[in-house]
């Protein structure tokens, strides 16, 4: 199973010292957005850190996409979509063939849509912690704990994730040290949400020749930064090498989108 910097170094050992980031001052970092809007998103890019922040106007725009065998480029191409990106976790079908060209990739963990149940709750997974939720008619995400599967069934759709990255603006460090790769030096996925009434995708990439991040200082970063405002809950969606992002007629701020997704993708139309 496959679990979603560019660093301004600054030369001034003081500053180095006294930042909360390795080369950044805070009021650089709370200032240091680039913004795009793209249809309906607004695109928040924070350069020194690879970090993009995509803000979705509501969460009904979001389609759960499942369609291996493509590009995400061009899945976006041939359904329009605005924004694509990894979605959760993978794994294989059983038995996993030799050839790489046979495997069949499934959800990993519990997937629900709708009435529908595609795949069974995974036991003992630790990466896997966290149950994340829409609510597609009232526009709201929810975190759940596994044993709290039953409080979950109001919700459109529930996906077995994790770990939860931050829950009410303190980041998990038990629940992320926990986790098989959360202290990994990766490239990252994310959904966040803020009083439950502002939702957005995370994406930190992972440049050539510089390090990923892991959820810890994912984390921190997006707490000091001081973009959100309100209640922060943000929960692990995917990360390392399947970490993808797409976004219309903007490839500088696109990641991996042309390689063959897996099964599970987030869209915005």
């Amino acid at each position: 199973m496959k679990l979603v910097t560019y660093l301004l170094i600054l030369c001034v050992t003081l500053l180095i010292s006294c930042s909360p980031f390795p080369g950044i001052v805070p009021e650089e970092i709370t200032a240091g957005y680039g913004i795009e809007t793209v249809g309906d998103l607004t695109i928040y890019s924070l350069d020194s850190h690879a970090i993009t922040i995509v803000k979705i106007p509501e969460l009904s725009s979001l389609t759960f996409f499942r369609q291996p065998g493509k590009s995400l480029a061009e899945i976006a191409a041939d359904s329009n979509f605005t924004l694509a990106v990894n979605g959760s976790y993978f794994d294989y079908e059983s038995p996993r063939p030799v050839s790489r060209a046979d495997l069949v990739f499934t959800h990993a963990g519990y997937l629900r849509i709708q009435d529908s149940v595609y795949a069974d709750m995974m036991e003992g997974e630790k990466q896997l912690s966290t149950l994340f939720t829409y609510d597609f008619q009232n526009d709201s995400a929810g975190y759940f704990k596994l044993e709290q599967l039953d409080q979950t069934m109001k919700y459109d759709l529930v996906v077995q994730t994790g770990p939860q990255i931050i829950r009410e603006n303190v980041v998990q460090e038990e629940e992320i040290k926990n986790s098989i790769n959360g202290m990994g030096k990766h490239a990252r996925t994310a959904f966040a949400s803020v009083d439950g009434t502002e939702h957005y995708i995370i994406v930190k990439q992972k440049p050539l020749l510089q390090a990923g991040i892991d959820l810890v200082e994912l984390g921190q970063v997006l707490l000091d930064t001081g973009f959100f405002k309100g209640n922060l809950n943000v929960v692990n969606l995917d990360g390392g090498s399947s970490t993808s992002l797409y976004i219309k007629g903007h490839p500088e701020l696109s990641f991996h989108s042309g390689r063959e997704i897996l099964p599970i993708l987030l869209c915005v139309k």
